[in-house]
């Protein structure tokens, strides 16, 4: 009889187990090599797309992180904020008048959260002793104070677009907004995806990248006429000046409420100091001067001072905000000495600079003083200034008749004259309609308004102001139906 063996050898299980496991583990690389592969592919795609509909040939963050990543020298002070900073402090400046290497970490818009991550971007690859932290009042209230809503994502990503990989990075990209919004931070092409269907935009993108200038991060602006360039380690100058017809709105901001920082601007910069005192950083917070008219528009600046002086002060720390200068110390009466109403130009980066760095310098040794060189409110600093109309509001009223209605409210801090005004209009054939002289008052105090009422159709209506028996037009507003 033959006799049949039952039983199989544990070695053939073995075997049969590790053929299995490696069946097993072939299958999970293959998946992993497939993913893998589908990610490249995804996200290679995403770069050709992004290469072609993001036109960032004029974008000043892409020449600065440039600046960043290639610089050699330690940066030993770093200047943080908005275009308010990058426009209004020159670091070759600080740099020779106190040895130190300064360098201006200034974005667009940079909101407080952005601050945050760029300090830490900076002190990854610098050995920072002190910061600069600027403070305006745009950045950090209103709707803007609100970093994670979608109309306000662009002021972000103009520094996550250039920033290095890292977990930093990764870490700000997450926060930034809700995860609803997140595939618009991580892929820059769906942002701008409705222009794949231009193919003549992404010609001129693709042209515009091609050039020696794009390759050389050079960038430059174009405000009526007069060239802006970015200069150096962070710095953007402007020529233009901000004379005449720019110091206007056709909206009156609402004024601050008692603690015009919004909850999210004051967890951040709570998070920069904080940060600071574990570094070891110094730390100072300062705001930029603006003109005279945009602080005043919201009628209680001394609010928005008031609340971060109490949070510094929470932390020991100090707040100068040279909108409160003494014009005997920084005087930025002039208009020519800005290029628009929040920000300074070549000319008055200049003054502002050399005072900042002098001041800074002169406080240890006693030089200055914050009682000497500051008012104690912007309040008392403007009824003290030179008299002077500092801009005007005019605001067009609904109105259903043949007339429209325009509401002119002069901002001004004039004490003994009133402001009067010359108003006319052209219409496309050059024809001239004069609609109120000289003799046209505006009476009372610094919100009294009057109202014009032109006939639809003007063409350019042309609004002049002026204290009260003064010869020439100090402010003029010009508006095209």
């Amino acid at each position: 009889m033959k006799q049949v063996s039952l039983f199989i050898s544990n070695s053939s299980k073995k075997e049969d187990r590790e053929g299995a496991t490696a069946k097993k583990y072939r299958k999970y690389i293959g998946r992993v090599l497939g993913a893998l592969f589908f990610l490249c592919l995804f996200f290679g795609i995403e770069k050709v797309m992004e290469y072609a509909l993001v036109n960032d040939t004029n974008e000043w963050s892409r020449a600065m992180f440039h600046d960043f990543y290639t610089r050699e020298e330690n940066i030993d002070t770093l200047f943080l904020g908005s275009s308010h900073v990058y426009c209004g402090i020159n670091p070759a400046v600080i740099t020779e008048k106190t040895g130190q290497s300064a360098f201006n970490m200034a974005t667009p818009a940079q909101p407080l959260n952005g601050s945050y991550y760029l300090l830490k971007e900076a002190d990854k690859y610098n050995d920072i002793s002190h910061v600069y932290l600027e403070l305006y009042f745009g950045q950090s209230t209103g709707a803007e104070g609100h970093f994670k809503e979608a109309d306000q994502l662009p002021r972000n990503w103009r520094n996550t677009n250039y920033m290095k990989p890292s977990l930093n990075k990764l870490s700000y990209m997450i926060s930034m907004s809700e995860p609803s919004l997140a595939y618009m931070t991580f892929l820059p092409a769906r942002r701008y995806w409705t222009d794949s269907f231009e193919p003549e935009k992404i010609k001129e993108t693709i042209r515009q990248k091609r050039t020696a200038a794009y390759a050389d991060y050079y960038v430059e602006n174009v405000l009526n006429g007069v060239v802006e360039t970015y200069a150096k380690d962070g710095f953007y100058y402007s020529e233009h000046k901000a004379e005449g017809g720019v110091l206007y709105d056709i909206i009156m901001p609402k004024p601050f409420t008692e603690k015009p920082m919004t909850e999210e601007a004051e967890l951040y910069l709570r998070k920069i100091i904080e940060y600071c005192e574990k570094k070891n950083i110094e730390l100072t917070l300062y705001s930029a001067p603006v003109t005279d008219y945009q602080a005043s528009l919201y009628g209680e600046y001394d609010r928005y001072a008031e609340h971060i002086n109490d949070i510094a002060a929470e932390y020991g720390l100090s707040y100068y905000d040279f909108n409160l200068c003494r014009e005997e110390y920084l005087d930025l009466t002039d208009d020519a000495l800005f290029r628009d109403k929040g920000h300074l130009n070549i000319w008055g980066a200049e003054i502002f600079t050399n005072f900042f760095a002098e001041f800074f310098m002169g406080l240890p040794e006693g030089t200055f003083s914050y009682e000497q060189c500051f008012h104690a409110s912007y309040k008392e600093k403007i009824k003290n200034g030179k008299e002077r109309i500092l801009g005007l509001v005019v605001e067009e009223q609904e109105n259903e008749g043949e007339n429209i209605c325009y509401v002119i409210t002069p901002v001004h801090n004039l004490k003994d004259k009133d402001v009067e005004y010359y108003i006319h209009s052209l219409d496309e054939s050059g024809e001239k309609m004069t609609m109120a002289e000289w003799s046209f008052l505006s009476k009372g105090d610094t919100v009294d308004s009057v109202e014009v009422f032109v006939p639809k159709g003007f063409g350019t209506l042309f609004i002049e102001a002026r204290p009260e028996g003064e010869a020439e037009t100090t402010n003029f507003v010009q508006i095209s139906e």
